[in-house]
């Protein structure tokens, strides 16, 4: 029975006189525990950089002034992904446990075997029941841009006139 959220965003003006800052947030995978669920000794690879800053200061004097943001983002991580197929012998016909004594044998249909043939082959080890674990790294970059411009223009003491750019470019592989 609602119309969803409601976001109010809020942006500062600029100054009559000149400021700025400037930031850098960095994190690396040296300070990470080892997942899990992964079987590397050590962390995956991981680094991101957060940085940028704004700057205000006058246009017209006493009359017009100017905000400038900016932020940028570089993620570069690395996750181990785990799947689940059917392993060699299922591909067979032929049911093993995980210690690859035989369970149970089922034709495999010349239909259905090119089906199987699609997926890949485990690379890791055989869970038994048919069922191998498949390992592999991703390396997932992410790069972030986002630049907002703010105008603010007093037309005398009573009224005032602002103008807002905003400018957010991301992809992510």
């Amino acid at each position: 029975r609602g119309s969803g959220g409601v976001l109010n965003s809020i942006t500062r003006s600029g100054t009559p006189q000149w400021h700025g800052a400037l930031f850098e947030y960095f994190r690396n995978s040296k300070l990470d525990a080892r997942n899990f669920f992964t079987p590397e000794p050590e962390p995956v690879p991981f680094k991101r950089n957060q940085f940028g800053g704004t700057l205000t200061g006058p246009v017209r004097a006493e009359r017009t002034f100017f905000m400038l943001s900016f932020e940028a983002l570089r993620d570069r991580l690395t996750e181990t992904k785990i799947d689940f197929l059917p392993d060699v012998p299922a591909r067979r016909g032929v049911i093993t446990d995980a210690a690859g004594a035989v369970l149970q044998v089922v034709p495999v249909s010349p239909r259905v075997a090119p089906y199987l043939n699609i997926y890949p082959l485990p690379n890791s080890r055989s869970l038994g029941s048919g069922v191998g674990e498949n390992r592999a790294q991703q390396f997932q970059p992410t790069n972030e841009n986002f630049l907002t411009l703010r105008l603010d223009h007093k037309i005398n003491d009573r009224d005032s006139l602002f103008g807002r750019y905003t400018f957010d470019d991301a992809s992510s592989v």
